[in-house]
């Protein structure tokens, strides 16, 4: 499992964060710190969404992290799409939805992070927020490619 969890810390911690974009850099202000929400095929019969949740919390221990599920079946990108596009309205402005749901988890897919009017989504290239960030107006969709804020097992 790789996970981007520190790029994720600088959106949701920092005043500014600048992240390194296709071909320049960009500046994302945040207004305040909305909650981490996880949306993942790991399931809860193992430790992999409590070790993402401690990973989390080991960046900073005053993160708001909140499940929306760990249930989606294996690799499913097309239910991930649908309970993201229908669960994120509930939750607050600048709420950060981590996603992994993902057949090519390891691979050479890229990152991503988009910026929505009221959110972030942030994981796989693959077509998981397509329906939940077009749906809430994309602003900027962003490659996390720097290698500093990985995470690797």
């Amino acid at each position: 499992m790789s996970c981007h969890i520190k790029k994720l810390n600088h959106l949701i911690f920092g005043c500014y964060s600048v992240v390194k974009v296709f071909s320049g850099e960009m500046i994302v202000p945040l207004k305040k710190n909305g909650p981490v929400i996880l949306l993942t095929d790991f399931g809860t019969h193992d430790a992999y969404a409590g070790i993402l949740r401690g990973v989390i919390a080991g960046i900073n221990p005053e993160a708001r992290v909140i499940d929306l599920t760990h249930g989606i079946e294996p690799q499913n990108i097309r239910q991930g799409a649908f309970i993201l596009y229908c669960a994120y309205v509930w939750y607050p402005e600048n709420s950060i939805f981590c996603t992994v749901v993902d057949p090519g988890v390891g691979s050479d897919r890229k990152a991503i992070c988009i910026k929505t009017r009221d959110y972030f989504f942030v994981g796989p290239d693959n077509g998981v927020f397509w329906e939940a960030a077009s749906a809430n107006g994309i602003e900027q969709i962003i490659q996390l490619e720097n290698p500093d804020f990985f995470l690797s097992c």
